[in-house]
């Protein structure tokens, strides 16, 4: 399908008239333990769980509803499309938007985790990974700070919310109820999870300090102490490779390097270098400049498609296709780099290989067939957000 910026507006509007008939549910690739028999069958037995959310998101049809598993409203596809609407109204100024945003805005607040002086978000969903065994009541990092930073697209038209409230409340959940790790006077990193003691992430923490330097500046306040920012920048810079990647993990468990956690990083590395305007921060510029190097030499293939890891292309997957679309598209309008030829067509080979004319992406294609599943949170809402930040990059001069 040959497409241009032109051709972004329909697809984009597509795709939220998709979501709007859908009242926003779906199922989820790792949703397998959604349904009570098989969470409760295999309650006290990790490796069984992960093989089932495994095999359910494999399966290239869906046997859901013989499981007894529920379409939802996926906290992390709420708060994508808080920044939608919220992104939509500034542009537009049209009442729909704006009341989607207000609707997005309440199932948010309505899906907070209530922890001590805190909250904190999760998946709504039964989970569990190498790292975690978590229940649809315990929140976590990740979705935390995707729905903070939504929260503060929010507060950019609509000032009325009490912003530094919620503020307060997710800082009383990260740093009171998650907690850190302090590996010397000058390194920390944040909890993914409750209670996780060696499992240090480099992605999630990139975010963090990133929203830390966002809400600094939207509050014109020091709301987060600046050393923590630096302490987390330099777990960051201690945790990146000679060739300027990084791992999933620093743990035995965690070393692989794919692209969209890559393109976490960058993104969060960009805004920070962005709100820096004082340079406190030095080192961003060089693990920026070494990570861009990288991620674009080892996580695109010559025809411009996303790579799933560095060392393999497949599956070329809807969520680490949309993190590129918006990773290369952010660069562009926070730091200046030139990536505008590369997105264009990274956002073409990527509407032609998994996207339907009836408005939504596909979940992923293999080597040998496309799963075609409807994904709201994993697949739907990232790639409308990030063709939202393609669209705004190209129009955008340096």
């Amino acid at each position: 399908m040959k497409i241009n910026i032109k051709s972004y507006p329909d697809i984009i509007n597509k795709c939220i008239s998709f979501c709007e008939r859908k009242s926003f549910k779906s199922y989820d690739v790792f949703d397998a333990l959604n349904g009570k028999v098989i969470d409760s069958l295999l309650k006290n037995n990790i490796l069984l769980r992960r093989i089932a959310i495994q095999l359910n998101a494999r399966l290239p049809f869906n046997i859901r509803p013989l499981l007894g598993i529920k379409k939802l409203t996926h906290t992390k596809a709420l708060s994508d499309l808080l920044s939608i609407y919220s992104k939509l109204y500034s542009q537009n100024h049209e009442i729909n938007d704006r009341l989607n945003a207000n609707k997005m805005f309440d199932l948010l607040i309505s899906k907070r985790i209530e922890v001590d002086k805190g909250y904190g978000w999760g998946l709504n969903f039964p989970y569990a990974t190498r790292f975690t065994n978590a229940s649809t009541t315990t929140p976590n990092l990740y979705n935390t700070l995707n729905t903070l930073n939504s929260i503060l697209d929010f507060y950019s038209v609509n000032t009325e919310i009490n912003v530094k409230e919620m503020i307060e409340k997710v800082r009383a959940f990260i740093f009171d109820y998650l907690g850190f790790v302090e590996e010397s006077d000058d390194i920390i990193w944040l909890r993914y999870y409750p209670n996780q003691k060696d499992i240090p992430t480099p992605n999630v923490n990139a975010t963090a300090a990133a929203l830390f330097m966002r809400i600094n500046n939207v509050i014109k306040n020091e709301l987060i102490d600046i050393n923590i920012i630096w302490k987390l920048l330099n777990f960051l810079q201690k945790t990146q490779n000679e060739d300027g990647s990084w791992f999933y993990t620093t743990t035995q468990k965690g070393t692989w390097v794919d692209g969209f956690h890559t393109g976490f990083i960058l993104e969060a590395l960009a805004v920070i270098r962005y709100f820096d305007k004082e340079s406190k921060f030095p080192m961003v510029k060089g693990m920026l400049d070494k990570g861009i190097n990288f991620y674009l030499k080892n996580l695109f293939t010559e025809n411009y498609v996303p790579k799933y890891l560095n060392d393999n292309t497949y599956p070329v997957e809807a969520q680490n296709c949309a993190q590129a679309i918006q990773t290369l598209a952010r660069l562009k309008m926070l730091v200046g780099y030139n990536t505008i030829g590369s997105l264009s067509k990274v956002v073409e080979s990527v509407v032609d290989l998994l996207y339907d004319k009836t408005g939504y992406f596909y979940y992923k294609k293999t080597r040998l067939i496309t799963n075609k599943q409807f994904y709201m949170r994993w697949s739907q809402t990232p790639m409308i957000l990030a063709l939202l930040y393609a669209e705004e990059a190209e129009n955008t001069k340096i």
